[in-house]
């Protein structure tokens, strides 16, 4: 295994041609395809994607930003644990701008 070892080191810190030196002065010949497969493994580098923070995405859209008081806040919730689905408080403010749009168009 340490001769194994020091053949490898040797590769990897510099050979001439297909005779690789260890500093003790032992001699080894390797092997072409050691040669290739090292140069094929320690030449790649692996990229990996990087995976995207929070939910996914759940369409297109103009995205809105609501501050609300805790009372409005309160009755939100109270509304949207009425449903029978439990609406997030995003889709209950949705449902809730729709609804109050059909009223004051008259639809």
């Amino acid at each position: 295994m340490a001769g194994g070892l020091s053949t490898r080191l040797a590769l990897v810190i510099g050979f001439s041609g297909l005779m690789a030196r260890v500093r003790a002065g032992a001699e080894a010949t390797t092997s072409p395809w050691l040669v290739f497969m090292l140069a094929r493994f320690y030449g790649k580098q692996t990229v990996l994607a990087k995976k995207r923070r929070g939910p996914a995405p759940t369409g297109k859209g103009v995205q809105v930003v609501v501050r609300l008081q805790p009372a409005p806040l309160s009755e939100l919730d109270k509304w949207a644990a009425k449903q029978s689905d439990r609406p997030t408080r995003a889709e209950a403010i949705r449902r809730l701008v729709e609804t109050g749009l059909k009223a004051k168009l008259g639809k």
